[in-house]
């Protein structure tokens, strides 16, 4: 009995041992062919790339030159000559004196200004010289610079030196703009200029002081004055004698007019204006005219064009005092 139960479990047996055998067989796997197979993989990578570095590393080290070799080989280059090269000069560039180049353009006196500046109003020429007296004002200047250099004409500003003071900026705008700025006396007070002969002169260098400091020009002097109410005439006409004769000596000029706008005497219009200058402009070639620009003559920058188109087209040539004392 226990013999056939023997025999039935030790088939049982070699039964399940076969059939796991037989699965193994055909569908297990190999553990250690797997590690094999990724050790040989592994190997041969490595065996490339060491073989790869080293064929890398044995062309670097047979192109690369060493810096030290490249710096010896450009310390010695040779740069060849261009042909037709032009010879070095030592050239010498002239050094400009600012101080120097403005004085050049500075108005000059001569023993022939005087003679200069009178004759401008008896000159043969078909010359109009512009000329604006009491300014500068704060309204009525900067309106006819505008129209000077919409017409790129200049003018010649007989300025007070108190209203210098007052507008120095405007002063120097019409210095800049080319303008010939002039003297008329500090205060234009009668009583206080003609007080005595020797206050012209004290007058004229109060105002070119003024001028000089509005201006940023130390060295400017205008060599010329127009005396308020004219050189000449009126009940002050002996200290205006003397006082001639005391600004000559100084090589200061005076002058006047020969023509004028009458915006100082009731000409209130633009029309009226025009008709005065064309009446008293009669007879002349040189034309000094008299005009204000003071805070109230508004009509004197109104009839300004008018009076510019008309001479131009009469063939006058534009002039300032510039043109005189050079």
């Amino acid at each position: 009995m226990f013999f056939y139960i023997f025999v039935i479990i030790l088939s049982i047996t070699i039964i399940v041992a076969t059939i796991l055998i037989t699965y193994r067989y055909f569908y297990g796997t190999d553990d250690t062919d797997e590690y094999a197979e990724s050790d040989y993989n592994s190997g041969r990578s490595e065996l490339i790339e060491n073989a790869n570095k080293k064929e890398t590393d044995e062309i670097v080290q047979k192109n690369v030159v060493p810096i030290n070799t490249i710096t010896s080989q450009v310390q010695n280059m040779v740069v060849p000559e261009p042909e037709n090269k032009p010879q070095e000069k030592d050239y010498l560039f002239p050094e400009h004196n600012i101080q120097e180049s403005m004085i050049s353009l500075l108005p000059k006196y001569n023993e022939t200004t005087q003679e200069k500046v009178r004759n401008a109003q008896t000159a043969d020429e078909k010359a109009i010289y512009l000329t604006f007296d009491d300014g500068p004002s704060s309204n009525i200047t900067p309106e006819i610079l505008n129209i000077l250099k919409k017409y790129n004409i200049k003018a010649t500003f007989f300025v007070l030196g108190k209203n210098v003071d007052l507008y120095p900026e405007i002063t120097k705008r019409a210095y800049k703009e080319g303008h010939y700025i002039a003297n008329h006396g500090y205060t234009h007070s009668y009583s206080s200029i003609y007080a005595n002969a020797r206050n012209v002169l004290k007058e004229y260098e109060r105002t070119e002081q003024s001028i000089q400091k509005a201006i940023g020009l130390s060295s400017y002097n205008s060599h010329l004055f127009r005396f308020p109410g004219g050189s000449s005439g009126g009940v002050y006409n002996d200290v205006k004698k003397v006082a001639r004769k005391i600004l000559e000596q100084h090589n200061i000029a005076h002058t006047n007019w020969n023509c004028l706008t009458g915006d100082a005497a009731g000409s209130n219009s633009v029309d009226s204006q025009l008709k005065s200058l064309y009446s008293t402009a009669k007879g002349y070639n040189s034309l000094v005219v008299l005009m204000h620009d003071a805070a109230a003559k508004k009509t004197t920058a109104e009839a300004l064009p008018k009076i510019i188109e008309h001479y131009k087209s009469l063939g006058y040539t534009f002039k300032t005092y510039y043109d005189i004392m050079k």
